[in-house]
């Protein structure tokens, strides 16, 4: 699935919807930050045990689902917008 700019844009979308064009992966981490200010990309804080990032999100998968569902596909001749195919793969899942 792609994420255009990184996975920081499919985090990003739990929180909000957007498509702002993000031309490297520190301008969407700046943006998650928002929502997230002691994000850190990191196995720890991606696996911490009773507070890894599943369990941060988990509530809010269903707005990132419809937001990354609004996202049009990617765009050739505008690479640097923002985007996931993230839906795709919790469709395949069956949790979307």
């Amino acid at each position: 699935m792609i994420n255009q700019p990184c996975m920081e844009f499919w985090l990003l979308l739990h929180f909000e919807f957007t498509q702002a064009p993000f031309d490297d992966c520190a301008r969407a981490e700046r943006s998650l930050r928002k929502h997230m200010t002691a994000y850190a990309k990191a196995q720890k804080y991606y696996t911490r045990e009773g507070d890894d990032i599943y369990l941060k999100l988990k509530e809010r998968l269903p707005s990132a689902i419809g937001h990354s569902k609004k996202c049009n596909e990617f765009d050739p001749e505008n690479p640097d917008r923002g985007h996931s195919g993230m839906h795709k793969l919790f469709g395949i899942l069956g949790l979307s």
